[in-house]
């Protein structure tokens, strides 16, 4: 199971970046991954995880930027998470997703390609100050979008990161607040949410709920009665919380992972769904 506890981070380094292998705190972790089933056509998990290591890294970089009018050279600061798989495991290539989520709670997920490592020079490589930037974040943008990892150098590992400027522990936004993080890989995000958006079964659930007829309520514990009736509010939020489950299905389980091996991963976002329409329906009623 991946789950990440992303409560300590190392101080940041003013002078060069440095490779994830030696990050302070780099851990292994298993990710799991969805692929298509050849016969079925549907999303499955493999009946297998995949190990990997993930880090923290401190990155520093110099861009020019425009400042009240006038164009300066901004240095900008950020945590990078970064995950590595062995570059000869066949269950993972360049250009498949990894995609991070958020306790349900949170409401939040990311998602980033797997890519090979920078084998050219430090002088070989685009300056990251090349060309003129309104803000930090498209500076981050551009680095993030080139076909190769800028950071890394090591050919036997595939890397995918995802960068989090500036604060991963903000109160103002909502995705960087504390708390799990869990992770997985699918061939392709936008494809992967799309074939899962038109599986029987998620489409079963969809109908149900828009009904009223979904059960999404726990039934192992005593709770308030009006928690198991829809919130006239609920149904507006049914196809968002739909896709957000769907997004989070695509990081693996949170727990039980072995339940889930090789099963449809719409297994998943069933139990994610029922969740989330629980947490919501519950904040609609208690006024929140």
């Amino acid at each position: 199971m991946a789950l990440l506890r992303l409560d300590s981070f190392p101080d940041i380094r003013l002078s060069d970046t440095i490779p994830i292998g030696s990050v302070e705190g780099r851990l292994p972790v298993k990710l799991s991954v969805s692929t298509t089933d050849p016969e079925t056509k549907r999303l499955v998990f493999l009946d297998h995880e995949i190990a990997a290591t993930w880090g923290v890294d401190p990155k520093t970089i110099e861009v020019r930027a425009v400042v009240d009018g006038e164009e300066t050279i901004l240095p900008v600061q950020w945590w990078r998470v970064e995950v590595q798989v062995a570059s000869d495991r066949p269950e993972i290539k360049k250009g498949m997703e990894l995609v991070i989520a958020r306790q349900l709670a949170a409401c939040w997920t990311a998602s980033a390609p797997f890519k090979k490592a920078d084998k050219k020079g430090r002088g070989e490589r685009p300056a990251p100050s090349d060309g003129l930037f309104s803000d930090s974040e498209s500076a981050i943008e551009r680095l993030e979008s080139l076909s190769y990892d800028f950071w890394e150098k090591n050919d036997d590992y595939l890397t995918a990161g995802i960068s989090i400027p500036p604060d991963p522990f903000s109160e103002k936004r909502r995705n960087y607040s504390r708390g799990a993080w869990y992770l997985g890989v699918c061939e392709n995000m936008r494809a992967s949410t799309a074939a899962l958006w038109t599986d029987s079964h998620v489409l079963n659930l969809l109908e149900m709920a828009q009904k009223k007829q979904l059960r999404f309520w726990p039934s192992s514990f005593k709770i308030d009665d009006r928690y198991c009736e829809y919130h006239p509010r609920l149904r507006d939020e049914v196809d968002s919380l739909m896709v957000l489950a769907i997004r989070q299905s695509l990081a693996g389980p949170m727990k039980d992972t072995e339940e889930f091996l090789g099963k449809p991963v719409a297994t998943l976002v069933e139990r994610y769904f029922k969740d989330t329409m629980y947490n919501f329906n519950r904040c609609y009623w208690d006024g929140d």
